[in-house]
């Protein structure tokens, strides 16, 4: 079985802190926050609609708002498959950000107050493997209206540039070398118009 682990950045007063949320291609997870930004993880029962799709699963379980969701376009992985990225509101007042790979499933990040409520991007950290070695690591995610620009830095000290599309999502995948050498990314780094740093979300440890 193919497992994914999905991190949902949140926000507490000591800094950046994570939920592990575990999908699978039968299965939908989901993280929601509550007004205070910290997110909880919980599960879709995907009992109740065994022939829904995992998408239509995961909507069902945020309770999506009717016409509220809205395409942000999509992302291509290294092997060829693409992750369709979306947000949405939902019935309880919500903004997620929901990411559907067609091999690991749905997911979904739901925040009061607005998607960039907490921070200035919305994101997740996916991973296949472990827990010695990931045998895939990617990050994707949106960036705020304000940011110009996103990179990641990685374990080693390097710093990737990410391109952002007219939607202004983003996506980093760690390249096999990286994976071998257990180097994965470390810090989010959101800059303004002027190059200026805006904010640094730290990820916690992968291995």
């Amino acid at each position: 079985m193919k497992l994914l682990i999905a991190l949902a950045a949140v926000s507490v007063a000591a800094g950046a802190a994570f939920v592990h949320v575990a999908r699978d291609g039968a299965a939908t997870r989901t993280s929601s926050a509550t007004s205070s930004g910290r997110y909880a993880a919980h599960t879709g029962d995907v009992s109740e609609e065994p022939s829904a799709s995992a998408i239509e699963r995961l909507e069902h379980s945020i309770k999506l708002k009717a016409g509220s969701k809205k395409s942000l376009g999509d992302v291509r992985l290294s092997d060829g498959r693409r992750v369709r990225l979306f947000s949405a509101d939902t019935d309880d007042s919500k903004s997620c950000f929901i990411d559907d790979d067609p091999e690991a499933g749905s997911g979904a990040g739901c925040l009061e107050g607005g998607l960039f409520q907490v921070r200035k991007a919305a994101f997740s950290v996916n991973a296949r493997g472990g827990p010695d070695r990931f045998e895939e690591l990617y990050v994707v995610g949106v960036a705020a209206p304000s940011i110009r620009s996103v990179a990641v830095v990685k374990a080693d000290g390097h710093s990737v540039a990410l391109e952002l599309n007219a939607a202004h999502t983003f996506v980093f995948e760690s390249p096999t070398a990286d994976l071998e050498a257990r180097v994965y990314p470390v810090e989010l780094r959101l800059f303004g118009p002027s190059g200026r740093l805006v904010e640094t979300v730290t990820f916690p440890p992968a291995g």
